[in-house]
């Protein structure tokens, strides 16, 4: 966003210093920086990195900042939103949002696996740690790899063991620059992350689930498999 805008911060003047005519000005504000950022990631789709579910609160908020917008009609009304939705379509903005400001009710998309790499980072102060971060981009890049699809596209309800030991097998089979396979450790600590990431969406989303896939899965010994790998290069 920083780049796009050209801007380090949002900065504006509030001129009233208490009450009632400060929260005013404060919550204009506030809704005027949320339309700049939904704003920008509609016009550059390509830095939008939001989650399905990010996206759907984002698109809630802002079609009710622009009901609360309204003067002299009732925002609850429906004919009341049915002529702000077409001004709003009538200009252009997004069909996600128009649709927001029509059916205020909408059902949430399912938390997916992307909501569960961004919970799991935000609840656990990650989000601002660069190292860290790079190390749960990572792994949760090669979940995806292994999955074949976005992590946006995969609901966390979905993931069953078989999904788990596609991740371990995707990770087995990876090699290092040297052409030697990861670590057995490497490996294993990197699904310790997404099982740890799992545990705190189930409980944090609120997400069924009777067990863990990503737990206790079948890792094969150290040198058993330096010796399948070593007998790879001699048969290709």
């Amino acid at each position: 966003m920083r780049e796009i805008l050209g801007e380090d911060a949002y900065q504006k003047h509030i001129k009233a210093r208490d009450g009632a005519a400060f929260q005013r000005e404060y919550q204009f504000h506030l809704g005027n920086f949320d339309a700049i950022v939904e704003d920008t990631l509609r016009r550059y789709p390509e830095v939008d990195n939001r989650s399905a579910t990010q996206k759907f609160i984002d698109t809630q908020r802002l079609a009710e900042q622009y009901m609360e917008g309204v003067q002299g009609l009732d925002p609850e009304d429906s004919w009341t939103r049915g002529v702000v939705g077409h001004s709003l379509a009538a200009r252009g903005e997004d069909p996600e949002v128009v649709a927001a400001v029509l059916n205020p009710n909408r059902e949430p998309p399912k938390p997916s696996l992307a909501d569960m790499r961004d919970t799991y980072a935000k609840d656990k102060g990650l989000a601002e740690d660069r190292k860290a971060m790079v190390r749960i981009d990572r792994t949760f890049g090669r979940l995806k790899d292994a999955l074949g699809k976005p992590l946006e596209d995969v609901s966390i309800e979905s993931i069953d063991r078989q999904t788990a030991r596609s991740f371990m097998d995707h990770l087995l089979g990876l090699k290092k620059a040297n052409g030697q396979p990861l670590d057995l450790k490497s490996c294993q600590r990197e699904v310790i992350i997404v099982a740890a990431a799992y545990n705190h969406a189930v409980r944090e989303l609120e997400i069924p689930s009777e067990r863990n896939h990503f737990e206790r899965l079948p890792w094969p010994k150290e040198q058993v498999r330096r010796a399948i790998f070593r007998q790879s290069l001699c048969f290709p």
